[in-house]
């Protein structure tokens, strides 16, 4: 685990201490002497243990997805404890601190002196304001305690209620649509229970907290919408862009056995997140419309245990519309996913607001920040995304429909669909990519890869790039681009009119049994100088070119291929672009 000052990334190690009467007295290895701790200390240093997710942040993003897991020192020192915060790799505080009054003083390396105030603890969440870096802020966090089981089968709950409320039946239903109706729902579950939720409006806004597991991968617990004649129950928030803390559902780290079916989630900055370390989850037939977050993906895992990391996750026939920053995001050590039958689409140049830092990603795995921790065997399967759009003045057009970060490890796409993004349809930064029988129409640049072990495309379609906006560089506009020093092997697959170059080169390339068609421009071996890069090479190996740029090398060498229906508003249905030519060539539709 690295911990890093907040703006210098230096080491920040916390230690505070009581005002001590005015003698003098030796510090010992701990730091200053302290006077035994009151019971009233001693209390509210027990009250402080545990885990505490952010719910909201004031003052700054910075600490959005944090959390703190504090600890009794283990020296048994009473009345100090140890605090940790983790986001995304950043670290908030770690080492000792000393209840005094509600305040600590902290004392970075430089010597710096910051003061931390719990303003309010209660036994599920507490204020907590502080100074870094000459920047105020204030947390307000909730505690993620492995609640205690229940022992009911079945519990059903309906938006109002209904007799005894006992959740026994349809006829006793838990009122659902109130603050902490899910959550008194879920607490009366066993560990194989299942909440069944009655279709209709849920309009008050609550999070339904997983703090507790099922009993295994054969016997989980479940969260299931039921449509008894009002459709699927639609849980309704009221989130605005901007405060992108509340989740609907969040599992506790920890977690496990569980599964979220049949439900519509609307207004919240995040559907589904998961704090990590999990084992075996499910999401199957859920809708999230406008979010930050569709489903948010933690694994939780460290460079010293990779295995506690998040795993075995079967995402089914979820759609999400509307979001900001990804419909699916799978970071921090996830492994074995699978992702299917699912959809994404964020609404185009509608949804888009100027300003937005951020840009949008689809499906997105992993990152290219830390390398400590890898996001491995990831399964995209008939997985479609479009209409993903990042507007940037001056400069190039972000957005991506699937993006793999540098971190990730042995990811796969199968019968993927990508269209109308403003960035590229499929990005991937991954080692050793496969992608099979996978489409992608009318984004920037439709493929990308930067892989340097070998990148595998079989049986795809690559077909209408063309510049949305944003930087008017040529060659930024393109079927296929591969990165300096990367290695990518297509074949059986189909390149098509490309508004600028069918293939962008900066590292070895080679394409057998493929059909180039209709292109513009000639192909290029490019560096970031916009010179031939080293080691850059096109190899064409018995592969089709017609109507391609008049200097392009080597120069057209086949027939028409006579493509079916070759147009840009495709929807990846049907037998379009199935070469009459060549069956044993290029793109097909029947291919397997």
């Amino acid at each position: 685990m690295n911990f890093f000052n907040i703006s210098s990334k230096l080491w920040l190690f916390v230690m505070a201490a009581m005002a001590f009467s005015s003698c003098c007295k030796e510090e010992d290895q701990y730091g200053p002497y302290q006077a035994p701790a009151t019971a009233e200390q001693k209390a509210f240093a027990n009250a402080l243990v545990g885990e505490w997710t952010v719910e909201s942040a004031e003052g700054g993003e910075l600490f959005d997805q944090m959390t703190l897991t504090i600890n009794k020192r283990e020296n048994n020192k009473e009345g100090d404890f140890v605090v940790e915060g983790v986001t995304g790799g950043n670290i908030l505080f770690s080492d000792y601190w000393f209840f005094e009054d509600g305040k600590y003083e902290t004392i970075d390396v430089g010597g710096t002196v910051r003061v931390a105030t719990i303003d309010h603890l209660a036994s599920e969440d507490m204020t907590m304001s502080f100074t870094a870096d000459e920047d105020a802020y204030v947390l307000h966090l909730v505690k993620d305690a492995e609640a205690g089981q229940g022992d009911k089968d079945k519990v059903y709950v309906t938006a109002s209620g209904a007799g005894e409320q006992d959740g026994s039946s349809w006829e006793n239903a838990i009122e659902g649509n109130r603050e902490g109706g899910l959550n008194a729902a879920w607490a009366l579950l066993g560990e194989t229970g299942t909440m069944m939720i009655e279709g209709g409006l849920y309009d008050v806004p609550q999070t339904l907290n997983i703090n507790n597991s099922g009993a295994s991968a054969t016997g989980m617990k479940i969260i299931e919408g039921v449509d008894k004649g009002a459709g699927l129950p639609v849980f309704e928030g009221v989130w605005q862009e901007g405060d992108n803390s509340v989740s609907f559902i969040r599992a506790s780290t920890n977690a496990s056995f569980w599964a979220v079916k049949n439900i519509i989630i609307k207004n919240y900055a995040n559907g589904i997140e998961t704090r990590g370390r999990h084992e075996t989850i499910e999401i199957n037939n859920v809708t999230v419309d406008n979010c930050f977050y569709g489903l948010s993906i933690r694994g939780g895992a460290t460079a010293s245990n990779a295995e506690q990391g998040t795993h075995d996750v079967a995402i089914e026939g979820v759609t999400v519309k509307h979001f900001v920053e990804s419909a699916v995001k799978i970071f921090g050590g996830t492994y074995k996913v699978t992702v299917s039958n699912s959809y994404a689409d964020q609404g185009g140049e509608a949804f888009f607001q100027a300003g937005r830092e951020n840009f949008p990603i689809a499906f997105s795995v992993g990152n290219d920040n830390d390398d400590e921790v890898n996001d491995s065997e990831i399964n995209f399967i008939n997985v479609r995304g479009e209409n993903i759009y990042h507007a940037n003045s001056g400069g190039w057009w972000n957005g991506y429909v699937f993006n793999a970060g540098t971190n990730a490890r042995k990811i796969t796409y199968t019968n993927c669909f990508a269209k109308n993004s403003t960035g590229t349809g499929f990005g991937d930064r991954s080692p050793a990519p496969v992608l099979t029988n996978c489409i992608s129409i009318a984004n920037t640049q439709n493929f990308r890869f930067w892989s340097t072990t070998g990148a595998t495309v079989d049986n795809c379609l690559a077909a209408f790039s063309y510049r949305h906006g944003g930087d008017d560089n040529r060659a930024n506009t393109n079927n296929f681009w591969t990165e300096v020093g990367s290695k990518v092997t297509v074949q059986n697959s189909t390149i098509y009119q490309s508004s600028t170059f069918e293939v962008v080169s900066r590292g070895a390339t080679t394409l057998t049994n493929c059909i180039v068609s209709n292109s513009l421009y000639e192909d290029v071996l490019w560096n970031l100088e916009g010179k031939e890069a080293e080691g850059a090479a096109i190899n064409w190996d018995n592969t089709i070119r017609h109507n391609t740029a008049q200097n392009a090398d080597p120069e057209d060498d086949g027939n028409d291929p006579n493509l079916k229906n070759p147009t840009q508003d495709w929807d990846g249905m049907g037998d379009n672009f199935d070469s009459q030519e060549y069956a044993d060539k290029g793109f097909s539709s029947t291919r397997s």
